[in-house]
């Protein structure tokens, strides 16, 4: 069975990068998509267990995607990542959580950490 993959989308390659070396770091396994519709086709081919979505690139709308992916899988965690400082507000309406742009990677990967282990309870409670 493949191992759980982290599904980062940006439309910025360096900070792409950066982030999957970063989350491969903490033990993460990592892909990565430089647009909506490479992050949708990699969420049908890879067991996607989380995402990290850029909340403003071009050509990716970040709400649609969350929506679409929500959609396929409705426990999916979704981590908006932004440096507008307003996003947040509008961000949480529709994914877990919100974090700046700043926010270190090892901050992210705990979140990240947090999140997976809140959706197994849930799916264990739910069982």
């Amino acid at each position: 069975m493949a191992s759980a993959v982290v599904l980062c989308i940006d439309d910025q390659l360096p900070a792409l990068e950066l982030r999957k070396t970063e989350l491969e770091s903490f033990g993460f396994s990592v892909a990565i998509a430089h647009s909506a519709l490479e992050g949708i086709k990699l969420l049908d081919e890879l067991p996607v267990v989380a995402v990290v979505l850029e909340y403003k690139s071009e050509g990716i709308d970040a709400q649609a995607v969350a929506f679409h992916m929500r959609h396929k899988r409705p426990k999916l965690p979704i981590v908006v990542v932004s440096a507008f400082l307003d996003a947040d507000r509008h961000a949480l309406e529709w994914a877990d959580v919100f974090v700046q742009k700043s926010t270190s990677l090892r901050e992210l990967a705990d979140i990240i950490r947090r999140l997976l282990t809140c959706c197994r309870g849930r799916k264990r409670a739910a069982a």
